[in-house]
């Protein structure tokens, strides 16, 4: 027992980041917490053969004055890139600790693979609601803008990638888990390359990307009545595949942040080549602690989204996991109930164990009691209690740790506690910052009920304080088991903030959290709810640092998109698709409906190409303007104040937004919205109004108005229909008036 005891003492040690003992191995304060934790490892994994050549790629920065060629052949590391004195550079896991310790190096970077945001909402069969295009004007189409997709999973034989034609719409794609003849990661292959291999390396276990890509940049599928398209049907498109986030057996890379950013960097690297804008979307996202601040990650980001340079990120599907507890002035104590499994990495850990971690911010004392269920029948087992004036009398950056034998369901386990104090915590936090890691261990014979565990935290004082865990941890007033009072008004403590992870929190992505709504099939159907709702899962806001969050929202909920056919899946996922198209040779392909904050990120990185093209040199901060004078606000939002950490500025509007960049959005004469009831034609220079119910010509009376896009009325006429060979090449906005609201509205041309 008193070896299994040790085991756990060592386990708690590994976890904390900032521990003495983990000092004597590696610099902590120039590593990120998932360096830590490599480094902490990396003694065992140098003496495994099969493991010692293991790779993560990392941003580097060094001291001034130091060069990277001499600190890269010494420690067996490759440099991939850099920008602004930040280094692109893959480090053995084995050396990250030494490293750490070299006078040279001033920090290394990289944090865990973000997830992909898909939610768990099954695929549905004849799904009702789909973005489809939702009426996109005739004038913007993102031709001229280069959209790049970061993701996992690409079908290149889709024909939502290939334009009128049937040639690819897929300039280059870049494997980031694989090497090139140099050495480097980031294959890069041209369109002739892509239609020999037909899909991607990772697309036989992963369908993700090609769905997200075709909602941002899928061509309109010709030849349907209900017809399907990505927002940006015209854009141009580069794809890049990252590692899944564990090492490949193939190229020996652990997947981190790192690589996402290097990925990014090619596609706005190959945009400037060509001498056009970029909008990246990033479908996905991974919970940071407030401890964790991603100072060279930030920098980066910040260094690549310049002018015309646009990152668009889905904020997560974790909305309706709370992961804050708040106590408020005078409350005595609040209370919240942990069910769920962690797992750590069983290949660098001696065993399993399931974990919650917890970060306490306070300016007084506080007493937490955590509390470990048995079973349904309503009894708790043994509790741990810790205050934080016990972690304050420790020296530095001691731990505290404390241990149970629990006795509990099929067995014996150990559980343990570990906290710290943080020293030099952020200068966002407001007040002291403590870290708390509550580990059962199973090596005892302790098996989950069910595949849950049961945590139970009391805060306790009179003072106010706030607790946060990763929202996968989920603290909440229980509902699947009769442990507690659940109606208990202890349990009115928790709330869903901050649960948007990286990168959708830095200063300089377009944010983005979904809605549920109706949008009709079809390329010109412009029938649209605008009153959608926020869906429960989608993540809120704020940042760390008190910024709001999300920026805006789309439609996330059974969005129809491409479907990967050469996923492994294909034959047990015949069941869900909801279409099928064909190619030019008569191939079907198939569309699927998915839900998710990845399927609202790629919508709206989608309607930003279609701003680049009206204005190439874009900014972030330009767009956030842009969202902030044109999103709807749904009527059932509960929220008085514009933006919130709930919805941002509100749901995206292409149009409205578009009218915004050409400056049309306050000429008197232009409505701010295209008629709801209306597809317009333009035929040899011929603008007609449709029915968009029958197709047929719009039977009213109605006048025509065309102006430039400096508000000069320069053709009339006094039906449905308008002869403009008259005019000039240009762009012009078409506004219809019938007296009728669903067939009243404004439409952008190009001629």
């Amino acid at each position: 027992m008193t070896k299994r005891k040790n085991l756990i003492l060592c386990l708690f040690c590994m976890l904390i980041s900032l521990s003495a003992i983990a000092q004597q191995t590696y610099n902590a304060k120039k590593l990120s917490g998932y360096l830590r934790k490599m480094a902490a490892n990396s003694p065992a994994l140098a003496r495994s053969p099969e493991r010692n050549t293991q790779v993560v790629c990392t941003l580097m920065r060094l001291c001034e004055g130091c060069t990277i060629e001499s600190v890269a052949s010494q420690y067996g590391c490759t440099v991939l890139d850099s920008i602004g004195g930040i280094y692109f550079v893959d480090i053995p896991i084995s050396q990250i600790g030494t490293m750490s310790l070299d006078g040279r190096v001033q920090r290394i970077e990289a944090h865990e693979m973000p997830q992909f945001t898909m939610n768990e909402v099954p695929s549905r069969i004849g799904a009702t609601t789909a973005w489809a295009g939702k009426g996109l004007p005739l004038a913007f189409t993102g031709k001229g803008v280069i959209t790049g997709v970061v993701d996992i999973g690409f079908d290149f034989t889709h024909p939502m990638f290939s334009d009128s034609t049937g040639t690819s719409r897929i300039d280059c794609f870049y494997d980031m888990a694989s090497r090139d003849a140099t050495g480097s990661w980031g294959v890069a292959y041209d369109t002739e390359a892509l239609t020999s291999m037909q899909h991607s390396p990772r697309a036989l276990n992963q369908t993700h990307g090609t769905h997200v890509a075709s909602l941002m940049s899928g061509s309109h599928v010709l030849g349907r009545e209900d017809s399907y398209s990505g927002i940006s049907p015209e854009s141009r498109i580069a794809l890049a595949e990252v590692a899944t986030g564990t090492a490949d057996s193939t190229d020996n890379q652990s997947g981190s942040s790192a690589s996402i950013l290097l990925a990014m960097k090619r596609m706005y690297d190959y945009a400037d080549e060509q001498g056009k804008p970029c909008v990246v979307n990033l479908s996905m996202g991974g919970w940071l602690p407030p401890t964790e601040v991603p100072t060279l990650e930030n920098e980066t980001i910040a260094a690549m989204t310049t002018n015309g340079h646009i990152f668009v990120a889905s904020a997560g599907n974790e909305g309706g996991l709370p992961a804050t507890m708040t106590k408020q002035e005078g409350v005595h104590e609040v209370r919240a109930a942990f069910y769920g499994s962690i797992y750590t990495d069983t290949t660098l850990m001696l065993y399993h164990a399931e974990a919650v971690e917890c970060y306490l911010v306070t300016e007084n004392a506080q007493q937490l009691q955590f509390y470990f269920g048995v079973d349904e029948s309503g009894a708790w087992g043994e509790s741990i209690s810790i205050s934080t004036d016990s972690i304050d009398s420790l020296e530095g950056d001691t731990c505290y740790i404390d241990k149970i034998i629990f006795e509990g369901w099929s067995g014996s386990s150990a559980v343990g506690l570990m906290a710290c104090k943080i020293q030099n915590p952020p200068t966002y936090i407001n007040g002291n910052l403590y870290y708390v890691s509550i580990t059962i261990d199973h090596s005892l014979g302790l098996h989950r009920w069910l595949g849950w565990f049961g945590l139970d935290v009391s805060i306790i004082s009179d003072y106010p304080c706030q607790m946060f865990t990763n929202p996968l941890y989920t603290p909440f007033a229980p509902s699947k088991a009769t442990w507690i009072d659940k109606n208990s008004a202890k349990y009115e403590c928790i709330s869903y903030d901050h649960t948007i992870g990286w990168p959708a929190l830095h200063e300089d992505a377009i944010a983005v959290g979904s809605v549920s709504t109706n949008v009709s099939h079809g390329w010109g159907n412009n029938s649209y709810v605008v009153d959608a709702e926020r869906t429960n899962s989608s993540s809120c806001g704020p940042s760390w640092d008190n910024r709001i969050k999300p920026e805006v929202m789309a439609p996330g909920v059974n969005i129809l998109g491409a479907y990967n056919q050469f996923t492994n899946s294909f034959e047990k996922d015949k069941t869900k698709f909801c279409d099928a198209i064909a190619d030019g040779d008569g191939i079907e392909h198939y569309i699927i409906a998915l839900s998710g904050t990845s399927m609202a990120s790629s919508i709206v990185a989608g309607a930003v190409a279609l701003w680049l093209q009206a204005k190439p040199d874009l900014t972030a901060d330009e767009i956030k303007d842009i969202l902030a004078k044109t999103c709807k606000h749904p009527d059932r939002a509960t929220d008085e104040e514009w933006p919130n950490n709930r919805y941002g500025y509100g749901e995206i509007d292409v149009y409205a937004g578009l009218l915004e960049i050409l400056g049309l959005s306050n000429i008197d004469g232009i409505s701010a919205c295209q008629p709801l009831a209306v597809h317009f034609r333009l035929e040899n220079r011929r603008l007609m109004a449709l029915d968009a119910a029958t197709g047929s010509h719009l039977n009213t009376p109605a006048t025509f108005c065309v102006y430039t896009t400096d508000g000069r009325l320069v053709a009339t006429s006094q039906s449905a229909a308008i002869d403009l060979m008259a005019l000039p090449s240009g762009i012009y906005a078409a506004q219809l008036n019938t007296g009728k609201k669903e067939t009243t509205g404004s439409t952008l041309i190009r001629l």
